[in-house]
């Protein structure tokens, strides 16, 4: 019945989708080693559903939720759009969204410890008018990137810094407690994760550190040259290491042989963090690390490490992952037919449960297609069999997870502005001869003649290479003028003689600072300034239909159905 059904949707879905008819950072995987295949072993065909839906759990169908903006700013524009956001997500067969929690934002102070409470009004909104349309909500907490009073420094410190400070555990002990008991209050709250993509930063610690001498007084200071002591000798004489001389051992950089015992020292710091969190923010799951890294060892043999023992995330019922048609494959620019993506899918995922004490996986970013800069190499599908991949991989998702959950269900610009859309006022502007005017619950800036608006730009803003910018805002005015448009040390100028939507393109390699500066009176709303989109092929930047989101519809309703 179940295949008959599938037929009927792909002979019919176009039809219904169109009657009833938006998000990947993206750290991406790394390469997967060749010999993957004699090291996880094939796929069990005799292996029953482990989808959680047989004991009377709902699958989840999830679209990561961003609004109009990324989720580096997203907390900080404007909800307009919400409740016909979610009704459009809920109307693709989503059952549940994923609401991307930045850790500074949310929790701006660790000393005193102090909380913004404007995100958590936000957070309390998304959920509750999510419960509107019958969507379950998933809350991804700790994410490293947010704009949030980036100004006073660089908000990887904390990552960094939770490794060995107590005060910053601490911290965010209190951070998950809060979190925790803001969403459970809600009935359509389903649960959380954390993801070793946000903590991993202290990867290339040894990098970081611009002496040997640091590298050792960080490696005692983290308590890594206690970890080592731990380490059986043989193994540590394997990498170099002598158990006498375990006080000169130093952090380790990615050429270093011993860089294994760092990666295992990470594991077990994941282990150790989620378990503890999950005293605060129970049943809290992790985003496992299922790529392998590589690294060469004392004899200059390239080795692979995988991080399998953080794979049954403690007492978390299920484990979270990301999945990219990518890993398993040398990605060196292979093209894949569906069919043997759909068997390299299951293979990937058979090989977790074998780690996972055959928890429930659930992917938070099912990643089928990537246009993000720098993994042109990677492994993709044949762009006409991404739909047939899509329409065919239900069977295998239900078998081997209990959910999963899209990135970029809208694609969206990397704008570097905070407060883009003037939700929060003047927060992060500069204004001269100017005031925020609220028409329908929406903000806009009025700026009067020769008045100026302007915005700091900080360096870590700025996620991708390129000096070509898009600098796009709505502008609204009752008499021709003219708008000076700055970005760093490039200024442009535009004639405005409506109110329409301005877009202007300019090259720099500094952008600094932004302003804008008009001649005569206007008000203007929603500017981004980006020199990238992140595509996720299901709805455009715009909220237009992408190439995908028909099979999309319909592996959903497979599923649902």
């Amino acid at each position: 019945m179940k295949h008959f059904k599938k037929k009927l949707w792909i002979m019919g879905g176009i039809i219904c989708f169109g009657i009833i008819g938006y998000l990947m950072l993206i750290n991406k995987p790394a390469e997967q080693p060749p010999e993957q295949e004699q090291l996880i072993g094939g796929i069990n065909e005799e292996k029953e559903s482990i989808n959680n839906s047989e004991e009377g759990g709902e699958y989840l169908i999830s679209a990561t939720y961003f609004g109009d903006e990324w989720p580096m700013n997203f907390w900080n524009s404007e909800f307009t759009n919400l409740s016909g956001d979610l009704q459009r997500i809920a109307s693709d067969g989503f059952n549940s969204i994923i609401l991307v929690i930045p850790w500074r934002e949310f929790q701006p102070s660790m000393d005193p410890i102090e909380y913004n409470e404007r995100a958590f009004d936000k957070l309390r909104i998304a959920i509750t008018e999510a419960e509107k349309y019958d969507l379950k909500v998933m809350v991804r907490i700790g994410y490293t990137w947010d704009y949030y009073e980036d100004k006073l420094g660089e908000v990887t410190e904390r990552f960094y810094k939770i490794v060995y400070d107590e005060d910053i555990r601490k911290a965010w002990y209190d951070y998950c407690k809060i979190l925790y008991d803001t969403c459970s209050s809600f009935s359509n709250f389903a649960g959380g994760f954390i993801t070793w993509e946000d903590f991993w930063c202290n990867s290339y610690l040894g990098s970081s550190l611009e002496t040997e001498a640091k590298r050792v007084e960080y490696a005692k200071k983290i308590g890594y040259q206690a970890w080592l002591e731990t380490i059986d000798e043989e193994e540590l004489k394997k990498c170099g290491i002598e158990s006498e001389n375990i006080s000169e051992a130093k952090i380790p950089c990615n050429s270093d042989a011993d860089m294994i015992l760092w990666y295992q020292y990470l594991d077990d710091f994941f282990v150790e963090l989620l378990s503890d969190s999950q005293k605060y923010f129970p049943n809290l799951s992790m985003e496992v690390r299922t790529d392998w890294d590589v690294y060469s060892d004392k004899d200059g043999i390239t080795q692979f490490i995988q991080h399998d023992k953080t794979y049954d995330c403690s007492d978390s019922s299920y484990t979270t992952i990301m999945y990219s048609i990518s890993q398993g494959w040398e990605n060196k620019g292979e093209k894949i037919h569906h069919l043997e993506a759909i068997e390299r899918t299951g293979y990937i995922l058979d090989g977790i449960l074998k780690y996972n004490k055959g928890k429930p996986i659930y992917i938070d970013q099912f990643i089928f297609a990537d246009n993000t800069p720098g993994f042109e190499m990677n492994a993709r599908l044949y762009e006409d069999e991404i739909d047939e991949y899509l329409i065919n991989i239900d069977d295998t998702l239900e078998q081997y997870t209990c959910g999963y959950g899209i990135w970029t269900y809208r694609d969206y610009a990397a704008n570097l502005l905070y407060n883009p859309q003037f939700g929060e006022g003047e927060d992060g502007w500069t204004i001269v001869d100017g005031e925020i005017a609220n028409t329908n619950s929406n903000n806009s800036l009025r700026i009067l003649s020769n008045g100026k608006v302007s915005q700091e730009l900080p360096a870590m803003r700025n996620h991708y290479n390129g000096n070509d910018y898009v600098i796009s805002f709505d502008v609204k005015t009752e008499e021709p003028t003219s708008v000076h448009v700055s970005l760093g040390e490039t200024t442009v100028t535009v004639k405005v003689n409506q109110s329409d939507n301005i877009e202007v393109k300019l090259n720099t390699e500094e952008p600094f600072i932004f302003s804008l500066e008009t001649e005569g009176e206007i008000e203007i709303d929603n500017i981004k300034i980006y020199n990238f989109i992140q595509e996720g092929f299901l709805y455009d930047l715009h909220g237009n239909d992408g190439s995908v989101i028909e099979a999309v519809r319909i592996l959903n309703g497979n599923i649902s159905g």
